[in-house]
């Protein structure tokens, strides 16, 4: 099966905080790993050095109208125009702009599956788009939501169904760093992952409030003080993921984080998390919540935490529901809804060309 890969703007070198090209990525090396070939659309201005080092892995590069900037308008459209030479049998969209314009491309396209996978949604959006997004989602055979809250939204304000696949997580193949290599004690310190100055103030007193020992560390640029350590290396780096998997106890604050999330819980780090949808979503009842409008529970429920051992369970679920292994099958049940060209009895067809081929 020949499966091509619109609306990301590369898979090499992107930094991992964009979500479709971690998914384009990941998923592109389970589906060859599996035999199928791939295609991924890639934008000039982004690199992509190592991606046909993978076999079965073939980049296909589509001009932006500012070769400075990564993606946009003209790259999107002309990615999606490029199916129609490229006629895979599976077509996977990621993101808005490029299923829109895909949706007026599929008409030429029609004995090829196509999948669409949304991961965001405005908070509000003019009645127009509200009457032409059921048209919109009707010429894909499956759309995809990544979260349940995005699933949820789409149903209850737009009345789509959708099939839910969430993101996956990654593990480095390689050892991990050693906190010692930043100043750390391996399980002597604590991990804030926020990026709002009020909230990260919130919290800092709140741990100071706990008398914990530990020292709590945040990723980024601030002042070192007896409450905080500031480290400023990238929140996706190797060091960060392998600080992370070998910290005391994970906070998180902000839902963008939810990568970071997976890779405590596949350590079993203890997390407390703000009763944010896409949190519980992730973590069930294998962490701790406190509600981000009521700092005050916080203190108690780190040093109750801190004492206490582990919920049962937290790296199983990250394994179970969240590897990319596991997201990558999900996905190919997905690509293989073909759609069926049925030719009817009354053709003038001889009987032996009757057939449903998918």
């Amino acid at each position: 099966m020949h499966i091509y890969f619109i609306g990301q703007k590369g898979i090499s070198g992107i930094s991992a905080e964009h979500s479709p090209e971690l998914r384009t990525e990941a998923l592109a090396r389970e589906a060859a790993q599996n035999g199928h070939n791939v295609t991924v659309a890639v934008t000039s201005a982004y690199p992509n050095t190592g991606a046909e080092q993978v076999l079965g892995i073939k980049s296909v590069h589509f001009p932006s109208l500012n070769p400075t900037i990564a993606g946009g308008y003209v790259y999107s459209f002309l990615s999606c125009l490029g199916a129609i030479w490229i006629q895979a049998d599976v077509i996977h969209v990621q993101g808005w702009r490029a299923g829109i314009f895909m949706r007026f491309i599929l008409p030429f396209l029609r004995n090829t599956s196509s999948v669409w996978t949304i991961s965001s949604m405005a908070e509000s959006n003019p009645p127009l788009f509200r009457k032409v997004l059921p048209w919109i989602m009707k010429g894909f055979d499956t759309v995809c939501s990544s979260s349940r809250t995005i699933q949820y939204r789409l149903l209850a304000g737009y009345g789509i169904k959708t099939t839910y696949i969430p993101d996956g997580y990654s593990i480095s193949p390689l050892p991990e760093v050693t906190p010692a290599s930043v100043g750390l004690k391996r399980d002597q310190y604590s991990i804030l992952l926020a990026e709002n100055p009020i909230t990260i103030r919130q919290i800092v007193r709140a741990y100071a409030a706990s008398k914990s020992k530990k020292k709590l560390v945040v990723f980024g640029k601030g002042r070192t003080s007896s409450h905080i350590t500031y480290i400023n290396i990238a929140p996706m780096s190797r060091t960060t993921l392998s600080l992370i998997r070998q910290a005391s106890l994970v906070i998180v604050a902000d839902s963008r984080f939810s990568t970071l999330l997976l890779q405590a819980m596949d350590a079993g780090r203890k997390i407390i998390a703000t009763t944010d949808s896409l949190h519980e979503e992730i973590l069930g009842v294998s962490g701790k919540y406190y509600a981000q409008k009521d700092i005050k529970q916080l203190p108690q429920l780190i040093k109750e935490t801190l004492r206490k051992n582990t919920l049962p369970g937290i790296s199983t679920r990250a394994k179970n529901h969240f590897s990319w292994e596991k997201i990558g099958q999900e996905y190919d049940r997905a690509y293989k809804h073909s759609k069926a060209i049925v030719v009817p009895f009354d053709s003038i067809i001889p009987r032996k060309s009757f057939k449903i081929a998918g």
